[in-house]
């Protein structure tokens, strides 16, 4: 049984009202963007192979608690820099939030490296870790084995990392092993969120659409990928 906190209403809520822009344009340096956006991260896609970090710090798993990870560094998100990274069970990393838990990032963007709701489970498997030396480091936070299903018996199960990089101020969002069924994610994909960066004020984005080797870059969270990100995806946000 998947369990819904209010606050992830809210935001099931705010995703469906916001409005569909399809169009994007591609730079060979840059990556894609939505046509007109005006932000100061693009995305690009590869592949690699995905590997789980070692000797990472394990963190809790607990759907009513935010959690918060010192990055030991300054971390320039769109000309604003930031030491701390916030996020709950099932919300993306934010760079702040309210005592009350609800999402205020002050950059008004959320990083939303998964689309999907999760089952509070033990079988969960959160942590992070920092690598580099000053001035080239790393965070790595790693969801592993983390379950999301909709009615069916067996919940679906995903491994994925997010890497803040101190350097490039790139972000990277990359895929491991998955059992999730493309065509019942397809029949119920209402349930799940797009991957990308979430806009809080709704006017700019970049959400990832449609093929998740070849996506569109759309402004506003109404249509996701068509399935989870195969093993060893890998979007680069720069």
């Amino acid at each position: 049984m998947i369990t819904f906190s209010s606050k992830s209403n809210i935001l099931f809520s705010l995703l469906l009202g916001l409005v569909f822009i399809s169009s994007c344009k591609k730079d060979d340096e840059t990556g894609i963007k939505p046509e007109g956006s005006t932000f100061c991260y693009s995305v690009t896609v590869q592949g690699e192979t995905y590997s789980d970090i070692i000797d990472g710090k394990d963190l809790d798993i607990n759907s009513d608690d935010f959690y918060e990870i010192d990055l030991g560094f300054k971390f320039n998100f769109c000309g604003t820099e930031f030491d701390k990274l916030f996020f709950g069970f099932d919300y993306g990393p934010t760079f702040s939030y309210e005592i009350s838990g609800d999402i205020t990032d002050a950059t008004g963007f959320e990083l939303l490296p998964f689309g999907a709701l999760f089952i509070d489970q033990t079988s969960n498997d959160l942590q992070y870790k920092i690598e580099g030396d000053d001035g080239d480091r790393i965070v790595i936070v790693e969801w592993n084995n983390f379950e999301f299903g909709v009615g069916q018996q067996d919940p679906y199960r995903v491994n994925f990392q997010m890497r803040l990089f101190e350097k490039t101020n790139e972000i990277y969002f990359h895929y491991g092993a998955n059992n999730v069924d493309s065509t019942e994610f397809k029949s119920n994909q209402f349930y799940f969120l797009p991957i990308g960066l979430y806009s809080t004020n709704g006017t700019d984005g970049l959400y990832l659409s449609g093929k998740t080797d070849d996506p569109k870059v759309i402004k506003s969270p109404t249509v996701g990928l068509d399935t989870w990100p195969l093993d060893g995806t890998l979007y680069i946000f720069k």
